[in-house]
């Protein structure tokens, strides 16, 4: 359906996020301000998924056989 429409969302996110920072820019007053920058806050941050997805957490099971102090010490 969004094909048929021509539509791509996140080419349209991305220029919503753009009008809207430019909005931002334009205002005169921060209460102006605000709402602009935060809905180009929200869009970029949904976009950024796209770029640089979240990393996850690593979990070690094991030893390592020396604790951090020691390892410390070891490298002076």
């Amino acid at each position: 359906m969004l094909q048929e429409m021509d539509c791509s969302p996140i080419e349209s996110l991305a220029r919503l996020a753009q009008l809207a920072e430019e909005d931002a820019q334009a205002a005169e007053t921060p209460s102006e301000r605000i709402p602009h920058m935060n809905l180009a806050k929200d869009c970029y941050k949904e976009l950024a998924q796209y770029v640089a997805p979240k990393r996850k957490a690593i979990e070690h099971s094991g030893s390592i056989g020396m604790s951090h102090e020691d390892a410390l010490n070891e490298l002076k």
